[in-house]
């Protein structure tokens, strides 16, 4: 996922620069449902 913003911003801009990156699986295997999000904020980002 960093490579593709980095190929398509520039590894500089800011959205590259202070991206989280969380990667999570939420599966229900007795209903037979997966959940797949991506998400973004305006804000800062606290160090």
């Amino acid at each position: 996922m960093r490579g593709v913003l980095e190929d398509a911003l520039g590894s500089d801009a800011p959205m590259v620069r202070g991206a989280v990156y969380l990667e999570a699986d939420i599966c229900r295997g007795d209903l037979l449902v997966e959940i797949e999000a991506h998400a973004t904020a305006p804000g800062r980002r606290r160090d």
